[in-house]
């Protein structure tokens, strides 16, 4: 099962606490933030890293296979 998979079977409740906040820590779901596998993370890139980056890493994240 995938993350997204997992987030398909969410309840009401539990979306509203993984957009509200990023995770919903009973299912194990933690969505990366910008500088989750970003070489460049350290180097001052996060106000100026492009939305194809952020957005490849979230795109991996929910294609990711359940740990």
């Amino acid at each position: 099962m995938t993350n997204a998979d997992k987030i398909r079977n969410l309840s009401d409740e539990e979306l509203v606490d993984l957009l509200a906040w990023g995770e919903v820590y009973a299912e194990g779901l933690k969505v990366p933030s910008c500088d989750e596998g970003c070489e460049d993370y350290e180097s001052g890139c996060a106000a100026e890293c492009p939305i194809e980056k952020r957005e490849k890493n979230v795109r991996e994240w929910l294609q990711a296979q359940e740990e």
